[in-house]
């Protein structure tokens, strides 16, 4: 499920607070020996995109080095496994001494390495404080207390400004000599950590969570990412640690692509995403000359010249994007190779972008060019605009790639794949074959990504994947690991060959990346762009053979193995939860290696019912005045309406034995509710209704 929104008016964090506790801590820190690792599975190395995972130094582990070292951990070292795949907490002293803290951070798809890591974490003879974080643990953070995994002391689910709250606490509470795990255990006993938000933890035999974070609003109250960078472990296949981290100087050699924190949250509400519901509905930024600023320093201190902006709507805000190009141009680099040129003459910047943005807007791309932006990542996923409707379809890609290009500006689409979708159409629409060769002759893509629909942690469609019986448990005698989830893998279909729509996703790859359509791009007209096409094309085509070669087995089991599916969800928690975000306590109740999350306070699950139901029937009277004119809207209240009538029916039988069905009940009732809502705001629909939150 989605993660929870914070209460109006307590979203963010004060301002300056987050400088303010750098600065606290600051006066409390020490010596204590801190190793940040970022797992990495090389299962996951498929797809037309090879080299980007090794080259692109993920942003998660420095940043969290940059907040440490900026409130005076003067003893941290940042360990990416891409980098040093044999380097182990076991194994690592630093500045002669083993870590008192280990940091561990992962994706879902890395979540085999987090978990041994910890599982060798816990074979040091004074084992270290264990502090999961990253997308894993922020949508899955009980995992990381199963009885039949490694465990942390401790999850994190969120931003910097949590970690730093919680070594505030415990530097100051800390005796002389103690070692840091033991500070926090004690302070865990004594009931010390309840009030600091987005952890998770053991407390007296049950799982506390506290609750959804704080979110820092004024992205430039973060720290210098440089201070991150200067921590890296250098690049080898050793099992220790080396005596320093790698210079700056040298950090190009290694990682030739740079991602940036630009702006936090996105203004789409797809439902397989969980972005939106992470930032709280909310757009977090930074002003334009500080990011031009940080792009100059990165460019003089690193030699480092590509970037990618972590920004999922870049073009939203006009007047920002405006700014940015003209401080791109005109801040000059001073020192360095590229003394004397101005920032946008010397960097390639990537980010992400919506159709209709730059449709609107085509003006600007030229200017986009001059400051340095050489190619932007679209959401397109279908261009029927079936699966979900961004406002795309052919005539508007075409539109928008061809006016990219003209500009020097790498258009890449990226599409999702999914059930409903066949390889070919002959009804005027667009199969996935007839959209590989659109935006491949008609738009002139530089590049496509393919993946299939997966369920996606922290998403509000994630548990329907389950529940409808959709997700791959078993295939053969192989069980269906996380690595699997990246969307490269068939693992979530309702289609009865889950191996015939894996085929369609690799052959879309080969349709695009080929050595006919290199020798065809070998002649088309000298531009901004026909560099890169050839690049992508070769890499593509390495990218497609070692796909191949890495899921052969994948396939073979998929083609003539005993397929089994999830029927529930999976396990959530092994031991009783306590939710302090609802003040509820929520037990995790297993039958057959299966679990759903039931709430155990009978009131407090009526008033929530009760409370959902004002809302909705608010909803319904405002329907019922205007669904003549807008008929699909009247379907969906009558489809809630009877999945109301079935939660009712439940709910007035309402004893232990019913709780399973319960839950099944309430998330059918407000998935419709949501489907309503969404369908309001897609369609620019007014609706007076007597609930101004609606």
């Amino acid at each position: 499920m989605e993660l929870k929104s914070r209460p109006k008016g307590d979203i963010f964090l004060p301002d300056g607070e987050f400088q303010s506790i750098e600065k606290r801590l600051s006066q409390a820190a020490d010596d204590t020996r801190i190793v940040i690792f970022q797992s990495f599975d090389y299962r996951t190395r498929v797809g037309p995109f090879l080299f980007a995972d090794v080259k692109l130094i993920p942003l998660g582990p420095r940043a969290i080095a940059s907040a440490l070292s900026a409130a005076g951990f003067s003893h941290v070292r940042v360990v990416l496994q891409q980098w040093t795949p044999n380097v182990r907490p076991s194994t690592t002293l630093l500045d002669g001494e083993p870590p008192e803290v280990v940091l561990i951070s992962g994706m879902q798809i890395h979540s085999k390495e987090m978990y041994a890591l910890l599982g060798d974490a816990w074979t040091m003879k004074e084992r270290p404080l264990l502090i999961a974080g990253g997308a894993k643990a922020i949508y899955e953070p009980a995992h990381f207390f199963l009885k039949k995994k490694p465990q942390a002391d401790i999850v994190v689910q969120g931003e910097e400004y949590i970690l730093l709250e919680l070594m505030e606490l415990l530097m100051n509470v800390r005796e002389e000599g103690e070692h840091l795990r033991e500070t926090f255990n004690r302070v865990n006993e004594e009931g010390g950590l309840h009030h600091i938000l987005g952890i998770m933890f053991f407390h007296k035999g049950k799982l506390v969570n506290t609750g959804t974070q704080r979110l820092l609003s004024n992205l430039e109250e973060l720290p210098s990412p440089l201070l991150g960078l200067s921590l890296l472990e250098p690049k080898h296949k050793k099992k220790t640690l080396s005596p320093s981290p790698l210079p700056l100087n040298r950090v190009s050699r290694f990682g030739r692509v740079l991602s940036l924190i630009t702006s936090h949250g996105c203004v789409e509400t797809c439902s397989y995403c969980p972005i939106p519901a992470y930032n709280q509905r909310k757009i977090r930024t930074k002003s334009a000359k500080a990011l031009a600023d940080e792009i100059k320093q990165l460019v003089e201190e690193t030699g480092i010249t590509t970037f990618f902006g972590t920004d999922d709507s870049a073009f939203v805000n006009k007047v920002w994007l405006r700014e940015l190009t003209d401080v791109l141009v005109e801040t000059k680099i001073e020192k360095g190779r590229h003394a004397g040129r101005s920032v946008g003459s010397v960097i390639s910047y990537a980010t992400e972008g919506t159709l209709r943005s730059i449709v609107h807007d085509k003006g600007i791309l030229p200017k986009m060019r001059s400051a340095g932006f050489k190619a932007i990542w679209f959401g397109i996923e279908d261009l029927n605009a079936e699966l979900v409707s961004k406002g795309q379809s052919a005539e508007k890609t075409k539109e928008a790639f061809l006016a990219l290009r003209a500009a020097g500006i790498s258009p890449r689409p990226m599409m999702i794949h999914y059930d409903e979708q066949p390889w070919t159409r002959n009804d005027g629409k667009y199969g996935l074959k007839e959209t590989v060769e659109y935006l491949r002759d008609e738009c002139k893509a530089t590049s496509i990504q393919i993946t299939y629909i997966t369920p996606s942690i922290g998403s509000r469609a994630y548990d329907q994947h389950y529940l409808h019986g959709e997700v791959l448990k078993k295939v053969g005698k192989m069980e269906v690991e996380d690595y699997l989830f990246d969307g490269n893998h068939v693992v979530a279909t309702k289609h009865s060959s889950p191996y015939s729509k894996q085929q369609e996703l690799l052959k879309g790859y080969r349709l695009f990346y080929s050595p006919k359509e290199l020798i065809k791009r070998l002649f088309w007209k000298k531009d901004g762009v026909k560099r890169m096409d050839i690049l992508n094309q070769f890499g593509g085509m390495i990218g497609y053979l070692k796909s191949r070669l890495t899921m052969k087995p994948w396939l073979k089991d998929l083609k003539t193995a005993k397929l089994e599916r999830w029927d529930s969800l999976p396990v959530f928690s092994d031991y009783t939860l306590i939710d302090l975000h609802d003040n509820t306590v929520i037990e995790s109740i297993s039958a057959h290696n299966d679990a759903i999350t039931i709430i155990i306070e009978k009131n407090a699950v009526l008033d929530k019912i009760e409370s959902l139901k004002k809302e909705f029937y608010s909803i319904v009277e405002g329907i019922k005045a205007i669904e003549l004119t807008y008929p699909k809207l009247g379907d969906l209240k009558e489809i809630a309406l009877a999945r109301l009538a079935e939660l009712n029916k439940v709910v007035s039988e309402f004893t232990k034995e019913h709780y399973l069905l319960l839950c099944e009940r309430i998330k059918e009732f407000v998935q419709s509710v949501r489907e309503i809502i969404m369908h309001i705001r897609n369609q620019n629909i007014e609706l007076i209704t007597t609930t101004p939150s609606i």
